[in-house]
């Protein structure tokens, strides 16, 4: 499956991600929104735009957690429509216990990461998830709670790829 990237082959593929409630949607859109999807990604050129949504509910709120979620950007998805852009929404779901949906796979399949790549990120995100929940249920008494930081924001419009025979240190 070739990667939803390189359909028309634009080289202005920008990025931005939800850290620090920063905006996500591009001004370029001109389409204004108060909603900021985790990952954006998108072409002037070619009017497209690509966004993904994570969701990290309890294992058995899965399926009725990303149904809230899609419904909850479907105007969104409508005001681009409705300015000629195309529009690929995803909505990729890992439980706070560590438990990766099949959404998780279709989108970076989609993205274009090659199996090595998407083994290695699906199991840092469970891990990640799993010791997130962890260091909260541990300190959910505690009146002084400091977010830890357990990984590396990206800067803007960047997006490293790992490499997935990188030996990583154990993060909790």
């Amino acid at each position: 499956m070739s990667s939803i990237l390189h359909t028309k082959r634009p080289t202005d593929w920008q990025i931005t991600f939800d850290f620090n409630n920063n905006r996500t949607i591009p001004p370029e859109t001109n389409v204004i929104t108060n909603q900021r999807p985790d990952i954006v990604i998108w072409s002037v050129s070619t009017k497209r735009i690509i966004w993904a949504e994570e969701i990290v509910p309890l294992e058995r709120n899965i399926v009725a957690a990303g149904l809230r979620k899609t419904s909850q950007y479907a105007n969104l998805k409508t005001s681009f429509l409705l300015k000629g852009w195309s529009v690929e929404d995803f909505t990729y779901e890992i439980g706070a216990l560590g438990f990766i949906a099949k959404s998780f796979d279709h989108l970076h399949r989609k993205l274009g990461f090659k199996s090595a790549h998407r083994k290695f990120i699906r199991k840092r995100a469970g891990k990640l998830s799993l010791c997130s929940s962890y260091y909260i249920w541990t300190n959910r008494h505690n009146t002084n709670f400091i977010r830890p930081k357990l990984v590396t924001e990206p800067k803007a419009h960047t997006f490293p790829i790992p490499s997935p025979n990188k030996k990583r240190t154990p993060f909790c």
